[in-house]
């Protein structure tokens, strides 16, 4: 009986830890506290959940060799399906302004950048079969660190 309960607190953690990662995200979206970048985060990991992903930057490609939000949106462009990408540009515009404007955050419209990102989710779990969209709940791959092309990025230790 108690192997069972652990066998099943274990399938289920990583849901559970995608869930809260999530919710801290869309908390900190309403509070205002980088609203487009935690925003950009979330739809990042629900597009790696559903198993889409942007593809290698271009050779030469220095927009995309930064990782910039806009480069990722124009990689992913052809990744994803058509119903995503304006929630994906909603977002994408918001970053741009909260990294690049005068006044930062301040603009931001917290309400907007949270429907983008629970709409989001909606037309990537419509775009994929019921047992992705399951994997996606229940085994998110957004907890790996391998995925290179995330929005963390791969993180290397450097030696003095």
């Amino acid at each position: 009986m108690v192997g069972l309960l652990l066998l099943l607190a274990v399938l289920v953690a990583p849901g559970l830890v995608r869930v809260v990662r999530r919710r801290r995200r869309l908390a900190a979206v309403r509070a205002g506290r980088s609203p487009a970048l935690q925003a950009w985060r979330e739809v990042l990991d629900d597009v790696a959940d559903h198993g889409y992903a942007p593809g290698l930057a271009p050779p030469g490609d220095a927009a995309a060799a930064a990782r910039t939000a806009r480069a990722v949106l124009g990689r992913l462009t052809d990744a994803v399906p058509a119903a995503v990408l304006p929630h994906l540009t909603v977002i994408v515009d918001a970053v741009d302004v909260e990294r690049f404007a005068a006044d930062g955050a301040a603009g931001a419209d917290t309400g907007a950048l949270r429907r983008a990102v629970l709409e989001a989710r909606v037309a990537l779990d419509a775009s994929v079969p019921r047992a992705r969209v399951v994997r996606a709940h229940l085994f998110p791959p957004s907890l790996l660190p391998s995925s290179a092309w995330s929005h963390e990025g791969r993180r290397s230790r450097r030696t003095a």
